[in-house]
């Protein structure tokens, strides 16, 4: 603390003139220029003169701020609020004469030795108050103000002293001088508030498979710390549970359960899921045609849609008819039969006619679609009738020229003469068509011939060396070979000539004979001739080497 230094202060009045014996004070003086005090503490000034064998003068005291501090008649000061004054004593001589002396006095403050609080420690509840108070030592200290502070403010606050909590856990408030040099410490819990009960809106619930509803709580007490609960369904098959939503899912009973974080308190609800229940049956047709042989598909609608048990039952008026399984039909014979489908929940039913129509035809084929014929030959033609089940196969047949091919009722077909005729059958069921092209040839068109071996020298068209023919029979019929002729084409001379029967004679249906020379001189592209009877009529055929 600054100290301030004071002279003092002398002076000396002289008034007229002094007597040669008399002793006069010079000068007046305190025991102490500069003092610090506390509040309330008291000092005594004292004043001595010069010279000392003087008369002893008069005093008077005085504080420049009495606010401060007071001084009395005999110089003792008292402290009495923090500051600084002078306090002065003037001394006036008998003869007249004063002097004054000065001390400069600063009052200082009554510090804090310790701070005690009414609580060392302390446990609240979330969100509860309460105050704390505290005492200053000495009790006379000047400044009685604290500063609190909570070491930490989201566990609990501190206003003035009142403490609050605001989550769990601990914390400390603290309370200190102003100078911060004097603290005393109260330990803070804060514990939760506890849910003491669980209602639910609903105790007993009842939904239809499918549907859902909420369930709402309220916790006792309304202050709980933790407001959040857990659901739980104690089968999860029946009935499920989400933040409060049931859900129906199966026929059948469960329970809804609703706890509380800690799991200390429960409560429950008892579900009951009911079905949903079938008001009607619809089929997709009142009445239907299908084939005979033939399968479709009735489709069945349960109402409403979302109905529990969709389950149907099948039935037939006539299983002769048409059969049922699962709703798919299948016609059996030709006539009608009623479909009915009946539910399991309900016994609604609907029903439907069916009429199954016969196997109609779809087309028809000949075994033959081209045939080669000699005048009077016959041949059968084989209608195929597609499907195979098909119910009418009835057809009918034709030609398109009468006069070269016949045909009867049955397919029976015969060469009349020489031409091409068509053969048609046609379905009685639809209409359907085959033909088969018939043409009617002599029989010099059903013989074949071709060299089966030759070796020669060619020398502008004239041969020399071995040549064969070969004449096949490709008719049904046998004929009967009368002579063969090797004819130079130049000059038209017949060089080789045979009628021997031995060689000739009957070629059968299907039959083939070889004749040729293996002498040929010169002779100019040959021409090969085979003559032959048949029915009494003569015919030749020949080919020409080349």
């Amino acid at each position: 603390m600054k100290k301030l230094m004071f002279a003092m202060l002398l002076s000396g009045v002289f008034l007229g003139c002094s007597k040669d014996d008399e002793v006069i004070i010079t000068s007046i003086q305190l025991n102490n220029n500069t003092i610090e005090l506390r509040i309330n503490e008291t000092y005594q000034l004292t004043v001595s003169y010069s010279p000392t064998d003087a008369d002893a003068p008069n005093y008077s005291w005085s504080s420049s701020n009495e606010q401060v501090l007071s001084v009395n008649n005999s110089g003792k000061v008292t402290a009495l609020s923090v500051g600084e004054a002078t306090v002065t004593v003037k001394a006036t001589t008998k003869q007249g004469n004063s002097f004054t002396a000065n001390c400069q006095v600063e009052v200082l403050p009554i510090d804090a030795t310790g701070i005690t609080l009414n609580k060392s420690s302390l446990t609240l509840l979330v969100g509860s108050e309460e105050t704390l108070t505290y005492t200053i030592i000495p009790d006379n200290t000047t400044s009685k103000e604290v500063v609190w502070t909570s070491l930490n403010p989201n566990i609990a606050t501190i206003a003035n002293g009142v403490v609050k909590a605001v989550s769990v856990g601990t914390t400390a408030i603290e309370a200190s001088t102003t100078d911060g040099k004097i603290k005393a410490t109260c330990s803070v819990t804060v514990n939760p508030v506890l849910v003491t009960s669980i209602t639910l809106n609903k105790t007993n619930l009842e939904l239809l498979v499918g549907n859902e509803e909420t369930l709402t709580y309220t916790i006792v007490p309304d202050n709980a710390t933790t407001k959040e609960v857990e659901w739980k369904s104690v089968n999860p098959s029946i009935a499920t549970v989400n933040n409060g939503i049931v859900r129906g899912i199966s026929v059948g009973e469960t329970i809804i359960e609703v706890s509380s974080k800690d799991g200390q308190v429960k409560t429950t609800c008892n579900v009951k899921i009911n079905p949903i229940r079938v008001t009607g049956l619809t089929l997709n047709a009142p009445a239907i045609e299908i084939i005979n042989g033939t399968s479709t598909q009735l489709v069945a609608t349960v109402l409403p849609e979302n109905a529990t048990d969709k389950t149907i039952s099948w039935s037939t008026s006539n299983n002769s008819i048409v059969t049922v399984n699962q709703g798919t039909i299948t016609g059996i014979s030709e006539g009608e039969a009623t479909i009915t489908a009946t539910t399991n929940d309900g016994g609604y039913h609907s029903a439907c006619l069916v009429r199954i129509l016969p196997i109609p035809v779809t087309g028809i084929s000949l075994n033959k679609s081209n045939l080669n014929f000699l005048v009077n030959e016959t041949a059968t033609l084989t209608a195929v009738i597609q499907p195979n089940n098909a119910a009418n196969k009835s057809v009918s047949w034709s030609s398109s020229d009468q006069n070269i091919v016949s045909v009867d009722a049955n397919g029976n077909v015969q060469a009349k003469a020489i031409g091409t005729a068509q053969i048609t059958v046609t379905t009685i069921d639809g209409g359907y068509t085959a033909s088969c092209s018939i043409d009617v040839v002599q029989i010099t068109s059903k013989m074949r011939l071709y060299f089966p071996s030759s070796s020669v020298v060619n020398i502008n068209g004239y041969i020399t060396g071995s040549i064969y023919s070969a004449i096949i029979n490709q008719s049904s019929y046998d004929v009967i070979l009368t002579k063969f002729e090797i004819i130079d084409s130049n000059s038209g001379t017949v060089r080789v000539r045979t009628t021997d029967v031995n060689l000739l004679g009957t070629l059968a249906a299907g039959a083939s004979k070889n004749l040729g020379s293996s002498n040929l001189n010169n002779i100019y592209k040959p021409i090969f001739k085979w003559y032959f009877t048949f029915d009494g009529v003569d015919y030749s055929v020949q080919h020409q080497y080349k």
